[in-house]
């Protein structure tokens, strides 16, 4: 099953708290869609005139429309469909809104979105420059976006969630790299040990057990 890292997270919160601590989550990624949804809409409905390209870039033309028009529609689903999740979220109660929070990994596939849209963002940007510029300047362009791209991943991937984060670590680690490094692996045994700790402590250990139960265990496979 997929299972959301922020949503696992989120296993100790509060009664009280868990209703805005989960309007939070989904408001974020509905943000950072709606920004995404209003840098693409532009290029989406103004598309390439391919046929008026040069018949050698003909073929990027086309890659680009593809890139921008499957950017478009991500962005404007993903924003529109997190407006109605946040809707119905205002309706939960104190009572109901564990329930809600248990079965959070299904939105999994809003939070994942906003990292492929951003991925094919880039992808338009270094078609676009390569389109645009000319000589060492097409490659030079294209290999910086990919190169700050790696950097700023690699950073969130193995220090900042490593050191902060490990838990969702493990999950973001897999999904971009295939594999989780033991450092990850260890700090998120020893964080997950101490949120089950203060979920029991919090809602109580039967409801922390009947909650669990079933949860994959955390491996590197």
């Amino acid at each position: 099953p997929l299972f959301s890292p922020t949503g696992m997270g989120m296993i100790a919160i509060p009664r009280e708290d868990a209703q805005d601590r989960m309007m939070q989550w989904v408001c974020s990624v509905n943000l950072v869609s709606a920004l995404l949804l209003s840098g693409v809409a532009g290029s989406a409905l103004a598309p390439l005139d391919v046929a008026a390209m040069d018949p050698a870039d003909a073929t990027l033309g086309n890659v680009f429309n593809a890139v921008t028009a499957a950017n478009l529609a991500i962005t404007t689903c993903n924003t529109l469909f997190t407006v109605y999740v946040m809707m119905s979220l205002t309706g939960e109660t104190q009572s109901s809104v564990l329930r809600v929070v248990a079965s959070s990994g299904c939105l999994i596939l809003y939070e994942v979105s906003t990292m492929f849209v951003s991925v094919l963002l880039l992808v338009m940007c270094a078609i676009q420059m390569w389109l645009r510029c000319t000589g060492w300047f097409r490659e030079g362009i294209v290999c910086i976006i990919a190169i700050i791209f790696m950097v700023f991943t690699y950073h969130f991937n193995f220090l900042v969630l490593t050191r902060m984060f490990p838990v969702s670590g493990i999950h973001w680690s897999k999904f971009t790299f295939g594999f989780v490094s033991r450092g990850m692996m260890e700090a998120a045994q020893r964080q997950s040990v101490s949120k089950i700790m203060e979920a029991g402590a919090v809602h109580g250990e039967e409801v922390v057990r009947a909650a669990i139960e079933g949860l994959p265990e955390l491996s590197p496979d």
